[in-house]
């Protein structure tokens, strides 16, 4: 804990969000599969599960370059709101007594698009706001945090989610909308570097150690999704 009060302001904020995020979240996707199945059956459920896999693929691709455009806490900021949003719209839908399978796949779909193209953004925030010495024991708590989240996630999620499924997702979508809050109140962003021509191949360097240092922190969040399917 010590080790966790030198880390900056900004590495411990995003931290206890990401905990919060993962945990809320685990309540409910690793048990998705079977909540589609059972009401469109499980071929249906493959074709969307490979929809959502492609679109999310799609968001990461994406999300890279709006983020070295745009700054890494305006798109933090909107993926969380559009994930917040996403999962108000499937709460909605799951609490009717019809099941309406096209919003909810629109409303998943968003989500993960969005989601994914946010995680080279939360890469970045970590390189700016950390130092090269830290960086690797900063990469430790975040999984480590991620490990415990995910673990209470799902065992609260398997104890509610067939009965208050509804509930549970609004759970996650309130989670979101606080994150959005607290990240824009809270989490100070670096400016990004203006570059002249004499900086380009300093900056090539430095982006392949950057790639080096995140690859398994983003693979792991990417893969996020495919966790969930393998675990039902």
């Amino acid at each position: 804990m010590k080790q966790f009060m030198t880390f900056s302001k900004t590495i411990r904020i995003r931290m206890l969000l990401n905990f919060f995020s993962v945990f809320t979240q685990t309540m409910v996707m690793p048990f998705t599969v079977v909540y589609f199945s059972k009401s469109i059956g499980s071929a249906m459920t493959t074709a969307m599960i490979l929809v959502i896999g492609i679109i999310s693929m799609i968001g990461y691709l994406i999300g890279g370059r709006a983020t070295d455009h745009f700054g890494r806490k305006v798109i933090i900021i909107l993926s969380e709101i559009v994930t917040g949003i996403g999962f108000i719209v499937i709460c909605f839908f799951d609490y009717i007594p019809t099941f309406y399978v096209t919003p909810i796949l629109i409303a998943f779909s968003l989500v993960y698009f969005f989601q994914s193209a946010a995680n080279p953004a939360y890469s970045a925030l970590i390189i700016d706001s950390s130092e090269a010495s830290e960086r690797k024991l900063i990469y430790t708590y975040f999984m480590w945090f991620s490990s415990v989240a995910f673990s209470l996630g799902t065992v609260i999620g398997g104890f509610f989610f067939e009965n208050h499924s509804a509930f549970l997702f609004l759970i996650v979508g309130a989670t979101a909308f606080v994150s959005s809050l607290c990240t824009y109140f809270l989490i100070i962003e670096q400016p990004l570097p203006q570059l002249n021509h004499s900086d380009v191949v300093d900056k090539a360097t430095k982006d392949e150690r950057i790639k080096k240092n995140t690859r398994r922190l983003n693979m792991m969040v990417f893969l996020h999704p495919v966790y969930f399917y393998i675990y039902v």
